[in-house]
């Protein structure tokens, strides 16, 4: 009795071989766009969740938390954005209320104790957190791994991730826009940087 079933050819496993590479080569990008934006969605709510703790320790101390040049600032303003929210519970104001504001060499009076007075003065009895539950080292870091930086632009105050390929790029001439952009340089309008708006000033930040 003969068997009447066939193989596949040669010629019909490669042609196989080849949609399959295809399909491969289109579906990647695809998957991994949208595997980016599920987590720039994550990263804007956890930016979102953010901002809401960062207005709520405004509404109760008074100020928000500092940004400025040491050079240009008195004691009290002289505060650098990773002492405040770092991604560690020991430098972040948000979970740490003893988190020291001015640090030696960094303020023009050189005070550590006079500048920790002066925060503690003027608005650190007013402290009523944590405002995040969770740990600095997540509610501070994005989606892809890069810290969120709380950065001061302009006239206003922002939360700024870096995105998908982790680098911050250089700010144009102007508020950022709090959308996802998808290309190169924010120089040119077009980066995928991530941007929540804190606060809008009258006038520019000082640099």
């Amino acid at each position: 009795m003969h068997d009447n079933r066939s193989g596949f050819t040669l010629m019909e496993i490669m042609v196989v071989v080849v949609i399959i590479a295809v399909l491969a080569s289109v579906a990647g990008p695809m998957i991994g766009d949208i595997i980016n934006q599920g987590k720039a969605s994550a990263t804007r709510s956890k930016m979102s969740s953010l901002k809401s703790a960062i207005v709520t320790y405004k509404n109760d101390v008074g100020r928000y938390p500092f940004v400025g040049d040491k050079g240009n600032v008195s004691c009290i303003s002289a505060y650098n954005a990773d002492r405040v929210l770092a991604d560690n519970a020991q430098n972040n104001v948000l979970v740490n209320p003893e988190v020291l504001l001015g640090v030696p060499g960094e303020a023009k009076n050189g005070n550590e104790d006079g500048c920790w007075s002066s925060f503690y003065g003027k608005g650190g009895r007013k402290w009523k957190g944590p405002y995040m539950d969770s740990d600095p080292a997540d509610f501070m870091t994005d989606s892809w791994g890069t810290k969120i930086r709380y950065h001061a632009f302009d006239h206003s105050l922002i939360l700024w991730s870096a995105g998908p390929d982790g680098e911050f790029h250089n700010l144009a001439n102007g508020d950022p826009d709090p959308d996802v952009l998808d290309s190169e340089a924010y120089a040119e309008g077009e980066t995928d940087d991530l941007f929540i708006s804190i606060a809008r000033f009258r006038r520019k930040f000082s640099k």
